[in-house]
């Protein structure tokens, strides 16, 4: 009989693998053994697989063990290096010294062999299940770098990396090596060596005593700067000098010399800032016939001949004198220097209004001046009077001639014999409604009282209040054939009904125009919308007013309008001469906002938001770009110049009306140009230059800066107070980051757009649109790497994975630094702040952290002080922020 057994059955994945019971081969898997009841060891193993061992494994009898082996495949790594005995590690674990051989699961691998003295050998590899791989690793010793200086103790930088100071031997890998040597108070050495595997070279490194730096600064700047004798530049001037003390003279024209003497050690920089006390200037004044008043800036300071000793700037001056024109004059005074004003009074007029009923409304060329009986003091010329109805309808009209010296003198009869006519009805005054009264009352009023006795009864304002309500009922009342002779659309040389506003259109132009609306007026213009009879085309009418001389330019100085034709600029259809200068122009619908009707930027809300604010101004670059190329500049660019359509689009109109302004004596505007939007170089020819294609430049950023920010660069109580700051190259505007810090972006553009000097703006209207590009692109660029910031610090902040949290460090460094310098070339001072602050906690050296926390400094102090972040400034900003960047790398 047999002994009772039990059974075990074997199953391996992969199968065909050889089983050992208590270390005795039995068979391959799958396999069923039939054994004795106990404990049994069992270990399953196959060629390119882990092994499987099991201690003890129970079999009972008539029972089924059974055991499922999963083998884990492995493959073979050989490591050898010459020289051996370097150390092993594999994804930077240390395994052993070569030689080595070891087993690892499938897969890839990095691998470094290491041993002092020699290079690193790194490489990858990958393991296959049963196979060996082999590295044999041949490494190549260092190079050897023995590097001193005189003097001794400098830092060594080798490939930008800090390692130490002088004298100093280091191990590097062959190949070239950048050195760089610093120390304090002498001047970086540079050199580049090639170092050969197991090689030793040498540096002796003779550092030159750095030269010391002066920032020599003057309030005004511009002025000349003297050091030890010899002439060095004008402020604002930097300057090398050698070490030890120097005399210092700063000279300018107007001002008090300004000395010091300073002490400066090597390497060592310091700042001079020297405000000038300016001379005072001479103001000469002398008039035809003299003992004139004079007023300086509105401020009575005596009679002529008179001398003034001012401070330098710019001053308006009136002459004044009973029976004689106003002089006036717009002068810049120059520090040191004498100004002389020669006035050659000009007699008035005096022109006597008088009429018969009496207070009736007086207009003179147009205008109203007031009620007969009236005495004017006008200058000699030809003017046009007109007397009306308080209705507005004109009841008399006269051209005379005033001559210097001379009473000219109008008696204007406005009584009638017929009653009301169709001249006359509307006339408001008392003795014209009682005399309409006495003719036609019996047709209208059916009153058999007579005017007589109404005076008996009541008084005379009563009766002036019936007249006029009479007086409308009969206006009302008229038949329709007393109106047949009214002037009609089919009859254009007869004026038609116009509102008030359009009674000032030209009668001589009503053949050629039918006036539909006033839009407005100007230094010495009148705009009409009209519709042209020849064509019914609805236009823009403008009608300039001017003397005799600038009729002579008008043509000429408009013709280069009509060379341009652009979407940004208002077409110019045709000038004329004849009859009266006038202007047909596009006619320009506006936008509607608030319900009304804006025509201009200069009546647009300000300040405008950012995207309309590019818009518009890039609309106006646009055609200020055309206009030049064909070499037409406006010189009167500002807000009211620049009409706008329902959809925002800018159109650039008047040109070359400032120009014919400045000849004529009838514009009201000075110099035919409006004060505060007035390039420097059109305000002081003298320092500034003449004006060109730059000048409308300045005026272009004068209107960003106002759309930006609602304010304009240079404001002031008075034009003069405007212009003294517009010329003085020491005022400098506000950027706009003062009124918004979001703003920063645009503080470099306009330091350039508003640039005193022409030499210092763009040079050109392409050079300023490729700029703003650049700035939309910067600010693209900025919020996509912030987008990144934020999303690469949430996940580091949930990451528990140490090659996670290695790799999202180095990303946000990298972001970090891609923001950062983003931030300096958009002037976003704010937030390169906030960025470096973020940074500062990854910096690792101590050194780049001292440097870090320098800049940290240096953004704070232009923030304080209102300075845009410099081309200086950026490059060392970026060179700190590559360093810092490797130290991760």
């Amino acid at each position: 009989m047999y002994p009772p057994k039990g059974f075990l059955k074997i199953f391996s994945t992969p199968s065909d693998a050889e089983a050992y019971i208590n270390d005795e081969y039995k068979g391959k898997t799958p396999l069923v053994l039939k054994l004795d009841p106990g404990n049994y060891s069992v270990k399953v193993t196959k060629d390119g697989y882990e092994g499987y061992e099991t201690e003890i494994v129970e079999i009972e009898t008539g029972k089924i063990a059974e055991i499922n082996v999963f083998l884990k495949p492995y493959g073979i790594l050989k490591i050898s290096s010459d020289p051996s005995d370097a150390e092993v590690y594999i994804n930077g674990e240390y395994r052993g010294n070569t030689p080595l051989e070891l087993k690892l699961d499938p897969g890839n691998y990095s691998v470094k062999v290491t041993k002092d003295g020699y290079e690193n050998y790194e490489t990858k590899i990958e393991i296959k299940t049963g196979k060996t791989t082999e590295v044999n690793a041949v490494l190549k010793p260092y190079g050897i770098l023995k590097i001193y200086s005189t003097p001794s103790g400098a830092k060594v930088y080798i490939d930008g990396y800090y390692k130490g100071t002088t004298p100093l031997t280091v191990e590097v890998s062959p190949g070239t090596h950048t050195i760089k040597i610093k120390k304090d108070g002498y001047k970086d050495y540079s050199d580049t060596v090639y170092v050969s595997s197991g090689d030793s070279k040498t540096i002796n490194a003779k550092l030159t005593s750095k030269k010391a730096t002066l920032y020599i600064r003057s309030d005004p700047s511009g002025a000349k700067v003297y050091i030890d004798g010899y002439y060095k530049g004008t402020t604002p001037l930097t300057v090398e000098v050698s070490p030890g003390t120097h005399t210092i003279k700063i000279k300018k024209d107007g001002y008090k010399d300004y000395s010091d003497t300073v002490y400066v050690s090597s390497g060592d920089s310091k700042t001079i800032n020297a405000k000038l006390t300016s001379k005072k200037a001479t103001l000469y004044i002398r008039s035809d016939p003299s003992g004139a008043k004079v007023y300086i800036n509105g401020e009575y300071k005596g009679k002529t001949p008179l001398e003034l000793k001012l401070d330098p700037g710019f001053y308006t001056v009136k002459i004044s004198k009973d029976g004689y024109e106003d002089y006036i004059a717009y002068i810049i005074l120059r520090s040191g220097k004498t100004t002389k004003i020669n006035a050659v009074l000009k007699l008035y007029g005096t022109l006597k209004i008088s009429s018969n009923p009496s207070r009736a409304y007086v207009y003179i060329n147009g205008k109203y001046v007031g009620i007969t009986p009236l005495e004017l003091n006008l200058s000699p010329g030809s003017y046009n009077v007109e007397i009306k109805t308080i209705f507005g309808e004109k009841v008399y009209e006269k051209t005379v001639v005033v001559k210097a010296g001379e009473i000219t003198k109008i008696s204007a009869d406005l009584n009638t014999n017929t009653g009301i006519s169709s001249s006359d009805e509307n006339n408001w005054n008392s003795s014209n409604i009682i005399t309409a009264l006495n003719t036609k009352s019996e047709k209208t009023v059916k009153s058999n009282t007579s005017i007589t006795a109404l005076l008996g009864n009541i008084g005379i304002g009563a009766l002036l209040i019936i007249g006029l309500l009479l007086l409308i009922i009969l206006t009302r009342s008229r038949k329709p054939s007393e109106t047949s002779k009214q002037p009609t659309e089919t009859s254009p040389d007869t004026p038609e009904k116009l509102d008030e506003k359009l009674q000032a259109f030209p009668k001589e132009l009503l053949p050629k125009y039918k006036p539909l609306e006033f839009l407005g007026e100007g230094g010495f213009a009148k705009v009409f919308k009209v519709k042209r009879r020849s064509d019914g085309k609805i236009i823009a009418l403008k009608i300039p007013n001017l003397d005799e001389k600038a009729r002579k330019f008008f043509l000429k100085e408009i013709r280069a309008w009509r060379l341009l034709n652009h979407p940004n600029i208002v077409k110019l259809y045709n000038a004329y001469e004849e009859p009266i200068p006038h202007i047909e122009m596009e006619y320009i619908e506006g936008i509607t906002l608030n319900g009304k009707v804006i025509r201009d930027l200069g009546k647009y809300p300000k300040p405008v938001d950012e995207k309309k604010t590019l818009d518009l101004i890039r609309g106006i670059a646009k055609g200020l770009k055309h206009a030049h190329s064909k070499q037409i500049y406006h010189r009167d660019l500002k807000p009211q110049n620049i009409l706008i359509t329902p959809d925002l689009t800018p159109k650039i109109t008047d040109w070359g009306l400032a120009k014919i302004g400045a000849i004529s004596t009838s514009a009201t505007t000075t110099k035919g140009l409006t004060l505060l939007y007035a390039a420097p170089e059109q305000l002081d020819e003298e320092t500034y230059g003449h004006t060109d294609h730059r000048t409308d430049i300045y005026q272009l950023g004068l209107i960003f800066y106002e759309l930006l920010t609602g304010k304009l660069p240079y404001e002031g109580i008075t034009p003069t107070v405007v212009v003294a700051k517009v010329i003085n190259p020491a005022v400098k505007p506000k950027p706009p980051s003062y009124f918004n810090k979001e703003l920063a972006k645009y503080d470099g553009i306009f330091e350039k757009l508003l640039a005193k000097r022409k030499e210092d703006r763009y040079q050109s209207v392409d050079e300023f649109l490729k700029a703003l590009d650049s700035i939309e692109e910067l600010t693209r660029e900025k919020e996509k790497f912030k987008d990144t910031l934020t999303k690469t610090t949430q996940r580091l902040k949930i990451s528990t994975d140490k090659k996670e949290i290695e790799k999202l460090t180095r990303d946000l460094i990298e972001t970090t630094v891609k923001l950062a310098l983003n931030c300096a070339r958009v002037n976003d001072k704010v937030g390169l702040l906030d960025t470096l602050e973020l940074l500062r906690d990854y910096v690792k050296s101590e050194e780049n952290r001292k440097d870090l926390e320098k800049v940290i400094s240096h953004i704070e102090y232009l923030i304080k002080e209102g300075i845009p972040i410099g081309e200086d400034t950026i490059e060392r900003l970026k060179v700190l922020l590559n360093r810092i960047k490797r130290e991760w790398s």
